[in-house]
Order: C-alpha cells, then structure tokens, then sequence
C-alpha cells in the first residue's frame, strides 16, 4: 500500500498548505500565500502529497513555460516535503507526479528551483562577481530533459 498520493489541489486545500508553505517562507502571511496561488492557477497549479488519512505532507507549485534553448518546459517553484524517512519516498512521489504531468502537458524537461544554501560555494569567484553587482545567491535550478521513444521532447 503506497504512504502518499500526489492529487491535483483544490481551492479549500490551499490554506491546510500553509504550514508547509511558512518552512520555505516563514515571513509570508497567509493573505500573502492566498494571492499567489490565485495569480498562479492562471498559468499552472498545484499537486498536493497526501497520505492515506489526507493529511498533506509536501506540495510543489509548477507552471509550463515556453524557453528559447528548451521548448516548453514544466518549472517548479515551490517544492516542500515533510517526511523522516531519508529514503524520501514523498519527495520520490512528488517528482514522479511532476514527470508524468510534464509528459501530459508536451513538455521537454522539468526544471527545479530549490534554494541555493547547502548546494552552491558562496565563496566562489563567479558568485563574488555577482553579489558585486548587488545580486543576491537564492536559489540553483535543476533540469530533468525528458526522453520518449529514444528522443528528447521539444514543444
């Protein structure tokens, strides 16, 4: 029996995911939150991590976005699990759920934004010249390219 389901969010689950949203926002307020998502649903959605009681565990924001090297591509935002198990089976579903909606929506990849701390040397000598311009590191971007049929996707 799987821990997780990945489910499309509703209108009413939005506030249950909250919480979650406050670990990687602490300072947003919910008004905030609610404002977001509304603008988001206009260009894309959520998908929720449920277990089986429907207690929401981990959620991701995700758009499909058309870039010039890639095609269509499905951006992730906001991707946040709460789970102990190092195995991180919900993080696993979530991703999953991601690819499958990405193969739906004729993407050729996933980008992931995650925040940059614990990835990238602050120290470095590109990120220097950066933060000299007044930029700020917040976050790296992982790509997943999609192959079907031996080919990649180009939308």
């Amino acid at each position: 029996m799987p821990l997780f389901s990945v489910v499309e969010m509703a209108d009413d689950q939005f506030d249950s995911a909250f919480a979650l949203v406050r670990m990687l926002t602490p300072e947003l307020s919910l008004e905030q939150w609610l404002a977001y998502v509304e603008t988001l649903r206009r260009r894309g959605g959520l998908l929720g991590l449920a277990a089986v009681d429907g207690s929401l565990f981990g959620f991701l924001t995700w758009r499909k976005e058309r870039q010039l090297h890639r095609g269509c591509v499905l951006c992730i935002d906001n991707f946040v699990t709460f789970e102990l198990d190092a195995a991180a089976p919900g993080r696993r579903a979530l991703c999953e759920a991601a690819e499958a909606l990405a193969r739906r929506k004729g993407c050729a990849a996933i980008e992931y934004r995650q925040g940059s701390r614990g990835y990238v040397d602050s120290r470095s000598a590109k990120t220097k010249g950066w933060v000299s311009l007044g930029h700020e590191l917040d976050s790296v971007v992982f790509i997943k390219p999609l192959v079907v049929h031996g080919a990649a996707m180009h939308g």
